[in-house]
């Protein structure tokens, strides 16, 4: 954009280091603009063009964005004594606890959960420099993100956006804490009153946002881990009178047909047999699966469906894969994607698959608008945005756009009308959001319309249970594909050691050194070849299932 208006003898605009797209100064910049937007729609999410370094994209105010929460106003009490089993929050409002002895409940942070009156000013001026923490955080990220000329992902652009908090902010660490029987006695009171609960009771499951996403991922396990035991239940029972069957979802593989055999056995199962706890076999290969030859499974099957030369998925400029528009694959391969996310998940294997936002947008059926197209195609959202805040009246002799986008495939160019007659319809002042609308339509949903419909059929088929729905989108990602940040302090000390080894044996000090010393890469690869991905789990690497383990 700055190299188009410096052409045109405009002053390059000033780019921004957060905060929304500003308008064109003049029409030789809207033109720059909107050269922009034409040659951008001729790609696909596949081939988006880098932002420009330091230029990020937000939801302004008064934007939505989905889950978001509205801003607090003065804080009530923050401690409550959780005892005998419940606790009294607010009038006719009860907590249950499952807890005997006393617990202290800190809900100190941006929302409350009680409403007891007392002094708050202190409180709320903590409340404000968290707030502030928070935002400051956002800027350094943004401006790290310029400086090294990389566009910010979809959740640091919306939690920077117009000082809007992150949805972690939210999270109550000591609610995301309790033990396990606790948040199973809330999943099982949500469940037996149809996942319905009592106005006048405090079920954590229909407050979802007061929980972490390591919470709500135990919750999720523990669904998971009643629908398998039914499966593997019902599995005995039909073996006790008809002879047969499994308790475990047993798929037997050739490494040299991966997915072809994975193809032929998933897609004969019935979704209830999916939740069956998995267990992998590779032909002609002796052992037992103790999760090693799964998560080995899974980190073949990721990188088999994201070969190149399969073309099944594109890198967006944010390093995530979206599904590619251009795939000639059928529908079959695009379900078994979708069920290996699935089966992932219910089997608590993280995939190297960080796919783009959006997608998991889709999944949980949230509507999607301007602000994730331009997480997913930088340089044309931006656009985009300048094109709404244009503030002359000559948007159709100016930008000269119309309702139709440019397709590019296989060396082929063909035209597609955004809507009914849209080569003869113009883009105007008045029209201008009907046009962005439906570019977003295209882009992230008509394009990949065949694709994503047999990936969400596959993907829903194993993990469409009621605690799936207790995740945003970016939670939902993060247990999915979990996180990209490594930190090898956090697994040094979540290490566990057998054998004779201790954190002082002189073999495991050489050991760390040597992992310090080591590069970016050298990490992730150390990572995969222990774990069978190179991505740490939600809550980072002290949570890895089974923990890391030093040995003799």
């Amino acid at each position: 954009a700055a190299a188009a208006a410096a052409a045109a003898g405009e002053k390059p605009p000033e780019p921004a280091a957060h905060g929304p797209a500003q308008a064109p100064s003049s029409p030789a910049a809207a033109a720059a603009v909107a050269q922009i937007i034409r040659g951008s729609s001729a790609g696909s999410t596949g081939a988006a063009p880098a932002a420009h370094p330091g230029a990020a994209v937000h939801r302004g105010a008064g934007a939505s964005s989905a889950g978001g929460a509205a801003a607090p106003g003065p804080a009530a009490s923050s401690t409550h004594a959780l005892g005998g089993g419940s606790v009294v929050l607010a009038p006719g409002v009860t907590f249950m606890s499952g807890i005997d002895e006393d617990v202290d409940v800190d809900v100190d942070g941006v929302h409350r959960i009680a409403s007891a009156p007392r002094e708050h000013d202190d409180d709320f001026g903590r409340i404000q420099a968290r707030v502030a923490a928070w935002l400051d955080d956002g800027h350094s990220r943004a401006s790290a993100a310029a400086d090294a000329g990389r566009p910010l992902s979809a959740e640091e652009l919306e939690h920077t956006a117009w000082g809007l908090v992150h949805f972690s902010a939210f999270y109550n660490s000591t609610l995301s804490e309790l033990p396990d029987a606790v948040l199973r006695m809330h999943y099982d009171a949500w469940r037996l009153r149809g996942y319905r609960v009592d106005p006048a009771e405090l079920n954590l499951c229909a407050t979802p946002f007061l929980l972490s996403a390591a919470a709500k991922r135990r919750v999720l396990a523990y669904e998971a881990q009643l629908q398998q035991t039914q499966q593997a239940h019902n599995a005995m029972a039909r073996a006790l009178f008809f002879g047969g069957g499994s308790p475990y979802l047993v798929l037997q593989v050739r490494r040299d047909n991966l997915l072809g055999d994975a193809l032929a056995f998933l897609n004969q199962q019935h979704p209830h047999t999916l939740k069956k706890p998995l267990r992998v076999v590779f032909t002609g290969e002796d052992g037992v699966d103790a999760g090693g030859v799964t998560r080995e499974f899974f980190q073949l099957t990721t990188e088999a469906l994201t070969d190149p030369m399969l073309a099944m998925f594109t890198r967006l400029p944010s390093g995530e894969y979206s599904l590619s528009p251009n795939s000639l694959e059928s529908g079959t391969e695009f379900r078994l994607a979708g069920l290996v996310c699935g089966l992932a998940i219910y089997n608590n294997v993280v995939l190297d698959l960080p796919l783009a936002l959006f997608l998991y947008r889709k999944l949980l059926g949230e509507a999607l608008d301007v602000f994730d197209l331009t997480a997913a195609m930088p340089e044309l959202g931006r656009g985009l945005q300048q094109l709404l805040r244009y503030e002359g009246d000559d948007v159709e002799d100016v930008f000269c756009l119309d309702f139709t986008v440019t397709k590019e495939a296989y060396g082929a160019t063909t035209t597609v009308e955004l809507v009914e007659g849209g080569a003869d319809k113009p883009v105007t002042s008045a029209n201008r959001s009907e046009y962005v609308e439906a570019l977003v339509r295209y882009h992230l949903g008509t394009a990949i319309e065949r694709q994503f419909a047999a990936f969400a059929k596959g993907f829903l088929s194993v993990a469409d249970g009621p605690a799936l729905h207790l995740f945003r989108a970016e939670e939902l990602s993060k247990l999915v594909s979990g996180q990209g940040y490594l930190d090898y302090d956090e697994l040094r000390r979540a290490t566990v050691y057998e054998g004779g080894f201790s954190a002082d044996h002189p073999s495991v000090k050489a050991f760390w050194n040597a992992v310090r010393g080591m590069t970016d890469e050298q990490r992730r690869k150390l990572l995969l070849f222990a774990t069978g991905a190179s991505r740490a789990p939600i809550g980072g690497l002290a949570k890895l299932d089974p923990p890391f383990k030093l040995q003799r």
